[in-house]
C-alpha cells in the first residue's frame, strides 16, 4: 500500500530550491526589458546584423533606466558594444538613417541617442 508520507519532499530539499535563490539567480543576469517595436527590430535587422546587436543593447539600456528613450553613452556603455569604433559609428548612421533613432553628437563629449519607436 502507498503511503502519502514517503514521496512528500524533505526539510533539506525545500531549503535548496527556495524563492529567494531564484530571485538572486534573476538579478545576477542580464535581462531585456520590452517591449521593443516589432517594427524597431524588423527594420533593425535588414540593416546588419551588427546594427541589431547595438540596437538591442540601446533597448536594454533604455530599459535599465525605465524606459526612458534617451541614452547618454559614456565610456563604459561604448566598451560593452563589442565592437570598434568605426563598426559602431557606422551602425549607429545606418540606424539613423533607417529613422531608427537620432544621434546628438557634440565635439568633445559622448553622443546622446534617442530610440525612435
Amino acid at each position: 500500500m502507498l503511503k502519502l508520507k514517503d514521496y512528500l519532499l524533505t526539510d533539506n530539499y525545500k531549503s535548496i530550491v527556495t524563492n529567494k535563490t531564484i530571485r538572486e539567480k534573476r538579478l545576477t543576469e542580464p535581462f531585456l526589458r520590452g517591449p521593443i517595436p516589432m517594427r524597431w527590430l524588423n527594420e533593425s535587422m535588414a540593416i546588419s546584423g551588427t546594427a541589431t546587436k547595438i540596437g538591442l543593447y540601446l533597448w536594454h539600456i533604455s530599459g535599465m533606466n525605465n524606459q526612458n528613450l534617451i541614452i547618454k553613452l559614456n565610456k563604459k556603455l561604448i566598451n560593452e558594444f563589442n565592437v570598434s569604433r568605426q563598426t559602431r559609428y557606422r551602425a549607429f548612421q545606418a540606424l539613423e538613417n533607417a529613422g531608427l533613432l537620432t544621434i546628438e553628437q557634440k565635439n568633445g563629449r559622448y553622443p546622446e541617442i534617442t530610440l525612435i519607436c
